[in-house]
């Protein structure tokens, strides 16, 4: 369907809740998720590395062929093996689409030195791969995930599946995995099939991998581990990497520049070159960021807004094209259409996003609205939660340092209906929230009502504030979430490095008890009187340290690299 024809039928769905309009983007753009896209000069393995592998792989084998776990020459399945798409999403994973391709396997053997350059080629004839800063081609496929690849990989959202059946014929793993560049080696799990073939799933995230052993079976489908930037990486993704019978590297894809299977393909279904599709759809509360590691995304993402609340409607793509066009609707519980408007893709992108900011209406109705979004002849939805307007009107809310080493909380409200009182919260992640004091409402009243509150005793760091609105009939509304920082020095307490990765030094007089806690409140270390703590063999991560003395309690936030 033509443009035009697409717009007409857009339009013509529209009838009965007014015609969209061609809506400018409230921001948005092409997303350079992958470093490999544009400056990737290093490589996913060295040749030294991957002769390791091979020779790691080769002893392995010998030893499951002797013990008859795998099959000789003479009794190799005689079918060449084919593989389903090797990532899958996680339970929990929302997303429509949680990937894309940024490298194929390069067929032209001369060294460029440059990615994307005139030497580089693809299955396809194009050039999307690179050459090696030691003079080796790309030899695998790159699955990148998209959107939020750092996201997705704290909360291991995306999944490596094995592409195949087969056997484990190798692993690694214990290998750091947030890297941005080039560094170390990665966690790997290798496969060999009843053809013969292997199958090499790389930048796995560590701990995660299955935990099958060598010689143990894995079926089409089944995790291998999670998706993340382990070894020589510049991001989370996959490097799936695939060597036939007799040990020669092989692109599964099947194409008129394939120069080592031609144009057999060892997929049950091939995928198209550049399958367009929403990766996405995700309402905000803030536009959000991208960056590498962790620290720098930013998503935003959230799914419960109150009347009245702007809320950033986002859609993320991977492979629009120029003119491409998304037709967008905003329903009502009933399913009636509150809002729709079309976007117009402006050129074409391997990745991108574009978000319209709205601003709910005050008199609902409450409960779950819908985002839809029609693309190429598909439809994508999302839900989120409208809340009616708080019976608590809340006109002000600060936090700030009080008295050196505490912190003051004051707010104010214009009417309080049915107001049982606040429960003031605190955290120090922003995440991870505790109870600290409740201060009584004034139940029903229209007079402007002032309330104060102390902390006597917050984290030597950032601290993370919010109220709890609760009703008589204990339905209860979040406040907007504040800061302060109390200084380290404040109480003569010290600790370094912050982060840290081995040993944590404290400095105070007559330390008798030091605890350390996940971002669960769950106790991973105690220790009476240590000036130095070892954080080496905990996973990496956001602790609580507290330190006790004999005159004086003091906690900090410590990050674990």
């Amino acid at each position: 369907m033509n443009k035009l024809l697409l717009l007409l039928a857009l339009l013509t769905s529209s009838i009965g809740f007014g015609q969209p309009t061609d809506l400018a983007p409230s921001g948005g753009g092409e997303v350079a998720v992958s470093a490999h896209q544009h400056q990737h000069q290093d490589r996913c393995l060295s040749t030294e590395d991957r002769h390791a592998i091979k020779a790691k792989l080769a002893t392995n084998v010998d030893r499951l062929l002797r013990q008859g776990v795998l099959s000789g020459a003479a009794n190799r399945d005689p079918v060449t093996v084919k593989f389903d798409l090797p990532m899958a999403n996680a339970n929990g994973n929302t997303f429509h689409n949680a990937w894309y391709i940024t490298n194929y396997v390069d067929h032209d053997l001369t060294y460029s030195g440059v990615q994307y350059g005139a030497t580089n080629l693809d299955y396809n004839c194009g050039n999307r791969t690179y050459d090696n800063s030691d003079g080796y081609n790309h030899q695998g496929i790159d699955y990148a995930s998209w959107p939020f690849p750092w996201y997705q990989y704290e909360n291991n959202l995306l999944n490596v599946v094995a592409a195949a059946d087969g056997t484990i014929i190798g692993k690694d793993d214990g290998q750091d995995d947030d890297h941005c560049s080039c560094s170390g080696s990665w966690n790997a799990v290798y496969v060999r099939h009843a053809d013969g073939s292997e199958a090499w799933y790389g930048h796995l995230k560590k701990h995660t991998l299955t935990t099958k052993a060598v010689g143990q079976t894995v079926s089409a489908g089944e995790v291998l581990g999670v998706v993340a930037s382990s070894g020589c990486s510049t991001d989370p993704h996959l490097h799936f990497e695939v060597y036939d019978s007799g040990s020669n590297l092989i692109d599964p894809y099947g194409g008129a520049c394939n120069s080592m299977n031609g144009t057999t393909s060892w997929w049950n279904v091939q995928r198209d070159y550049k399958p367009p599709a929403i990766c996405a759809t995700l309402t905000h509360s803030a536009p959000p960021s991208f960056g590498c590691p962790t620290v720098n995304e930013t998503p935003n993402i959230e799914t419960t807004f109150q009347a009245g609340s702007t809320i950033h409607f986002a859609n993320y793509y991977r492979y629009q094209a120029e003119d491409d066009l998304s037709f967008m609707q905003i329903k009502r519980p009933d399913n009636t259409v509150w809002d729709s408007w079309i976007h117009d893709s402006p050129s074409s992108y391997n990745t991108s996003y574009w978000y319209w900011s709205r601003t709910l209406p005050n008199n609902g109705p409450s409960g779950t609205w819908t985002y839809e979004v029609e693309y190429l002849g598909k439809t994508y939805t999302s839900t989120f939660t409208y809340m009616a307007a708080l019976p608590v009107e809340l006109t002000a809310f600060s936090a700030q340092k009080h008295q050196s080493t505490q912190a003051l909380l004051e707010w104010t409200t214009a009417t309080e209906t049915d107001n049982a009182g606040f429960e003031v919260q605190r955290s120090f992640d922003g995440k991870t929230w505790e109870a600290l004091g409740f201060v009584e409402g004034q139940g029903t009243s229209e007079q402007t009502q002032h309330y104060r509150f102390i902390d006597p005793q917050p984290f030597r760091t950032i601290n993370y504030y919010r109220l709890r609105q609760i009703d008589y009939n204990g339905t209860f509304e979040f406040s907007a979430i504040k800061t302060v920082e109390i200084d380290q020095l404040d109480n003569g307490i010290t600790v370094f490095p912050n982060p840290v990765q081995g040993e944590l030094t404290i400095l105070a007089e007559d330390i008798q008890v030091v605890k350390v806690f996940d971002t669960q409140g769950r106790l991973s270390m105690q220790f009476v009187g240590p000036s130095v703590v070892d954080f080496s063999n905990l996973p990496k991560g956001i602790y609580l340290l507290k330190v006790e003395t004999s005159t004086q309690s003091y906690t900090e936030k410590v990050v674990k690299r």
